[in-house]
């Protein structure tokens, strides 16, 4: 599975603390190891799957887009477990615009 990063999360991650970024450097190399195993499932859209992964402390989360068919999967997002719910609805609406960008861009 080919993990890669929206043009969008690249501009985010430049203005994080280094700790996150470690913490996200970490879930990335999961996803390339354990693949889908590696995520919590939270919605399914037609070809793809919404998902995330979750940290503890801090209380962060990684979310994912991944295309089943291509099996490629797009780091769209790290934000707090309180803007859980309407990253997922955003996600939700935006899946298939933000994999047509990342295979344009691919």
């Amino acid at each position: 599975m080919h993990v890669v990063p929206t043009e969008e999360f690249k501009r985010k991650v430049k203005r994080l603390k280094r700790d996150h970024k470690e913490l996200i450097l970490k879930d990335v190399r999961k996803l390339r190891t354990q693949k889908m195993n590696a995520i919590k499932i939270l919605r399914v859209v037609g070809p793809y799957v919404l998902g995330e992964i979750k940290h503890k402390k801090p209380p962060y989360r990684l979310y994912v887009v991944v295309d089943q068919e291509e099996g490629v999967c797009a780091v769209v997002e790290w934000a707090h477990k309180k803007e859980q719910q309407e990253i997922i609805d955003k996600l939700q609406r935006d899946a298939e615009r933000i994999m047509k960008e990342l295979f344009v861009s691919f």
